[in-house]
């Protein structure tokens, strides 16, 4: 729990734990020292320290006018909360510490941080996200900084939340709100975790306007990971704070296809395997084999792909060096459409051909 208006607004946090009905409390004078920090404006748990233990986050969003972030580990012998961990804003007024999320970003068992500063200002209130990765026993490294489009006064961070792995790749996605983007349309922005962190670019913004026109403050409070469909992934609520609704975006399957490309190890250049009309020429087989699959998707799909024989350099006017032949008529791409049944491999066999060689000697 945080208590920000505690001690005439230095805050405090409090820990009571339910089980046990154990009670932990802030004794750090270096921390509680100084009024008006707003310590625990904004409060999270997650594993820091290691995978077996909780940690509590604090965020005091005016400590040092700059704004500060605390971590925690509770200490069973004297019901105290002993900081491990702290990090500090990088402008005056961000407001950094005033959202908090906590989330294993590269699935390797320990939390990881993201750190809002919704007022943080370049030209005014375009706001920013701090990503902090875990490197082990409440060590945190700083990755890199998000900030949505940059907009003005979008107060980028007043919101960020956790939504669970809504694209199916094994790591949790976050959302980010910006409520104040577009004169107070609002907008969401979804951003997924990898084995590195956390995918710098966006994959995803949702604007109010796109959704509803009607829509104020898209985005100014978020909720995520409960799967209110069944449909075996995560879907999202968020508030428009200004238009007294709350939007439910839902999470459609993920389609994994699978592909792979078997070529001839060699070709004997000397010896031409095949003819193109009268003339004899190098040739060799090519496979295309495809499989697709995913959780609670389709037991078939059709696929469109293209088959590209060689990819030609357009800026220093290289011919395509390999062609296929279909039909009678040569191409160096070919456009193919096949039905693909769930989670069985289905193979497509073409010949290639290869423009002759000539020997300078």
């Amino acid at each position: 729990m945080g208590a920000p208006g505690s001690y005439y607004w230095t805050g405090t946090v409090k820990v009571l734990n339910l089980t046990d009905n154990t009670y932990y409390k802030l004794n750090d004078d270096a921390v509680i020292a100084r009024r008006y920090t707003y310590l625990g404006y904004a409060v999270t748990a997650g594993h820091f320290s290691q995978p077996t233990t909780t940690d509590i986050v604090g965020g005091a969003p005016q400590d040092g006018g700059i704004g500060k972030v605390y971590i925690f580990r509770t200490d069973r012998r004297s019901g105290s909360l002993i900081k491990i961990f702290q990090a500090s804003g990088k402008k005056m007024g961000s407001y950094f510490g005033s959202s908090l999320c906590a989330v294993d970003l590269n699935s390797d068992g320990l939390s990881d941080l993201l750190v809002g500063a919704p007022m943080f200002s370049e030209i005014r209130d375009e706001g920013q996200v701090t990503v902090y990765i875990n490197r082990g026993n409440g060590v945190l490294e700083e990755q890199l900084i998000l900030d949505g489009d940059n907009a003005y006064n979008a107060h980028f961070g007043e919101t960020i939340a956790t939504l669970g792995d809504i694209d199916d790749d094994g790591f949790p996605d976050v959302a980010i709100g910006a409520p104040k983007e577009d004169n107070y349309v609002g907008a969401v922005y979804i951003y997924h975790g990898d084995s590195n962190g956390i995918i710098p670019q966006y994959s995803m913004k949702l604007s109010g306007q796109t959704i509803n026109p009607k829509l104020r403050m898209f985005g100014q409070s978020i909720s995520g990971g409960v799967d209110m469909d069944s449909n075996g992934y995560p879907d999202m609520t968020v508030g428009a704070f200004l238009s007294d609704n709350v939007v439910l975006l839902r999470s459609r399957p993920v389609i994994t296809v699978d592909i792979s490309i078997f070529l001839p190890v060699s070709i004997n250049i000397t010896a031409p395997q095949c003819h193109d009309g009268l003339q004899p020429v190098n040739c060799l087989n090519v496979t295309a084999c495809f499989r697709f699959s995913g959780k609670h998707v389709p037991g078939e799909i059709g696929l469109n792909y293209n088959l590209t024989a060689d990819v030609a350099k357009k800026e220093k006017n290289h011919q395509p060096r390999v062609y296929f032949v279909t039909s009678g008529e040569t191409a160096g791409q070919i456009t193919e459409k096949l039905q693909l049944s769930y989670m069985q491999e289905k193979c497509e066999h073409y010949l290639a051909y290869v423009k002759g060689f000539v020997f300078l000697v």
